[in-house]
């Protein structure tokens, strides 16, 4: 019987993020920076913002990363681990 190790996490998985934007950062949101243009979340908690960077960050409301990585299913995986199932529809 052979196990698959899981993917080790991003390296910023976990790290503190100090300089979110103002809008979000104030009003104590998680906040999905994005360097890809149009990028949609179905989530209604969460901000999507435009982001300079190779790869997509998901914040949590306390400045911390949940996720880092492209968008695909792990982020929505990571969505509803975090914030729990959106009700909304985007």
């Amino acid at each position: 019987m052979t196990y698959a190790m899981p993917a080790p996490p991003h390296p910023l998985v976990g790290r503190f993020l100090p300089e979110l934007p103002a809008g979000p950062a104030a009003r104590a949101r998680p906040v999905l920076l994005s360097p890809e243009q149009g990028v949609r979340v179905r989530h209604g908690r969460v901000e999507v913002v435009p982001a300079d960077g190779p790869e997509a960050v998901l914040v949590r409301p306390d400045g911390y990363v949940a996720w880092a990585g492209t968008p695909d299913e792990s982020l929505e995986r990571a969505l509803a681990t975090w914030f729990a199932e959106s009700l909304e529809a985007v």
